[in-house]
């Protein structure tokens, strides 16, 4: 009788771990899994640069998240909010821009400091319809220049004729844009390049555009470098 006591505890004893081990994957089973978003911490406003303290992240239900949930704070900063974010809501890639790389607008291609404006060519100032977006261009200027002082800061005396001349304008242009497309490829027929420089390099290239020729020269994809070049006039050509 004693034989079949202990049977019968150790049966019990392990009926017992048997269902505690199976409630305890049934509990695992029901338990509901989230997943991490990053959501704005306060709203932010249309057209703003995103940082971290604008960021928070919060546990979603696994499966309920929009597809382009960020899920990291990495993805979101420095990028630009292309419309408003309320607080507590969820940030998509697809309303985030990257200042320099989207072309959802010319304006998204501006970097901070620069400026975007455009000149006219043609198929000769122009490179023949062979410039692309993100080539680097230097500009000259063929115009009426007072003759070079021999002496820095020399004023050029007053009844000094002006001469034909040959300058570089501005070196290591990026073009934005061939045409009107910010595709990144042309059919070669544009008429106009936008150009993305500082205010100063905008200011001497129209500038030097209403007082005369532009001309751009297209540069290597590996050359950044700086080549201030002598101005040119008859009498330096002939030389």
């Amino acid at each position: 009788m004693k034989k079949v006591y202990i049977i019968a505890a150790a049966m019990a004893l392990l009926t017992a771990v048997l269902a505690y081990y199976y409630l305890s994957s049934v509990g695992e089973a029901e338990r509901p899994q989230t997943v991490e978003v990053v959501a704005a911490a306060a709203d932010i406003p249309a057209y703003t640069r995103i940082t971290a303290e604008m960021l928070t992240v919060r546990q979603v239900a696994a499966g309920s998240q929009h597809p382009q949930s960020v899920r990291t704070a990495a993805e979101a900063v420095g990028k630009v909010s292309d419309s408003a974010i309320l607080a507590g809501e969820t940030l998509l890639s697809g309303k985030l821009r990257e200042l320099g790389a989207s072309t959802e607008a010319l304006s998204y291609l501006v970097e901070e400091g620069m400026r975007a404006f455009t000149i006219s060519v043609d198929s000769v100032s122009g490179v023949a319809g062979f410039l692309r977006r993100d080539d680097l261009v230097d500009i000259l200027a063929t115009m009426d220049l007072p003759p070079e002082q021999p002496e820095p800061g020399a004023k050029a005396d007053s009844g000094t004729s002006y001469e034909r001349a040959t300058v570089m304008v501005a070196e290591n242009i990026r073009i934005l844009a061939a045409g009107s497309s910010l595709s990144g490829t042309s059919d070669g027929s544009y008429t106009t390049v936008t150009l993305l420089a500082t205010p100063e390099q905008a200011e001497r290239i129209v500038f030097a555009m209403a007082e005369g020729r532009l001309t751009l020269l297209l540069r290597s994809v590996t050359d950044a470098g700086d080549s201030d070049p002598p101005r040119i006039t008859r009498e330096t050509l002939a030389e």
